[in-house]
Parts: structure tokens; C-alpha cells; sequence
């Protein structure tokens, strides 16, 4: 039991540390014209298609698209204009 809980746990810091190579030279990069695409693009897809369609985007970023989406739902109603 506690293997399997061993194996999850490095699994998901290994997932982690990849992610933060992969995407952590882009965290410091502004936002351009096209950012209301982007907006667009994660608000009209559920999750799970946020992961797995990529149609209307010339580059596919998922990780960040499923942190707009999470996060445009913890904003009120109204206080966005998407």
C-alpha cells in the first residue's frame, strides 16, 4: 500500500517538474493580439477537449489553457467581458 502511494507521489512531482521545464521559459513572455483567440479558445471547451482538440489554434498550449479556463471560473459574473 504505501509503495502505491510512493509511486503516485513521484509520478505526480515527476509530471510537475516536467511541465515547469517545459512551460517555464513562457512564463515570463507578455500577451499579444492574440491573447482573446486564446481566451475564447479555452472558455467555449470543456476540460477534457482543452486536452484533446486542437482544431482553430496554429499551436497548442494545454497547460496554460486549462489555468485560463480554471481560473475565468472563479471570476463573478459579468466581471469578464468574453
Amino acid at each position: 500500500m504505501q509503495r502505491v502511494a510512493d509511486s503516485k507521489l513521484i509520478s505526480a512531482a515527476l509530471a510537475t517538474v516536467l511541465v515547469g521545464l517545459l512551460y517555464g521559459p513562457t512564463i515570463s513572455l507578455p500577451y499579444f493580439w492574440d491573447d482573446f483567440p486564446n481566451f475564447n479558445f479555452a472558455i467555449n471547451k470543456t476540460y477534457f477537449q482543452l486536452w484533446t482538440d486542437v482544431t482553430g489554434l496554429p499551436y497548442y498550449r494545454p497547460v496554460i489553457f486549462t489555468l485560463y479556463k480554471f481560473l475565468f471560473e472563479l471570476l463573478p459574473f459579468g466581471a469578464t467581458t468574453l
